[in-house]
């Protein structure tokens, strides 16, 4: 979701926060990056997450603008130009909304979740390693087993396939789209486990509402 003002990117971000000694208010929050490349020196160019609890779900989408160039080879997969991020806030404006979503959330899921854990904390996101949940991990334990093409990696396009999970092509590989396949797929993996499955409450947004 790219807001066209701070005022409605806070309204959002203010249904994450969780008063000190409550219970965390999402059941688990699903996280998906875009960086300008693989490097550490790189940075991150968009944060999507989607939140599930009791009450249904959240989400929230952000462009950052980065203090270092997008590398080409980074460009040609996710399709992120500096046009694209040249009027995103920094991710020092957008922090402190990240870290809330972090903080209310229970679980933090994601598809290869090393990758994005570690994008994250490299900006200053604190998130404990016992809230880290990894759909390519849960994906590689789960019954009947999900074909990882041959390469033995499973990935989201994998995990997608195998389950019969839908993401458009335009969505592919941007933050938001591949949040929403890594959701759907949990969702169908954990229920099968009696974990975290759908609850009934609520909507799964369908697209990007870019």
């Amino acid at each position: 979701m790219r807001f066209s003002s701070d005022r409605q990117r806070r309204a959002v971000c203010a249904n994450y926060s969780r008063p000190a000694g409550r219970r965390r208010k999402w059941r688990f929050t699903v996280l998906d990056t875009e960086t300008t490349g693989l490097t550490n020196r790189d940075r991150l160019i968009e944060v999507a997450a989607i939140s599930k609890g009791e009450q249904g779900y959240e989400r929230y989408h952000t462009m950052v603008r980065p203090p270092v160039r997008i590398n080409s080879y980074a460009s040609a997969v996710h399709g992120i130009t500096w046009k694209d991020v040249k009027y995103a806030p920094e991710f020092s404006e957008v922090r402190s909304d990240i870290q809330r979503i972090v903080d209310s959330s229970e679980k933090v899921v994601a598809q290869n979740a090393n990758f994005d854990v570690r994008f994250l904390r490299n900006e200053g996101i604190r998130i404990e390693d016992s809230q880290v949940r990894d759909t390519m991990k849960i994906g590689k334990e789960y019954t009947p087993p999900i074909d990882t093409g041959g390469d033995g990696r499973l990935s989201l396009d994998d995990l997608t396939k195998g389950l019969g999970v839908k993401i458009s092509a335009e969505e592919r590989h941007s933050a938001y789209g591949d949040a929403l396949g890594t959701l759907k797929c949990y969702e169908i993996m954990t229920a099968k486990q009696n974990t975290d499955g759908p609850w009934g409450h609520g909507t799964v947004p369908a697209s990007n509402p870019d």
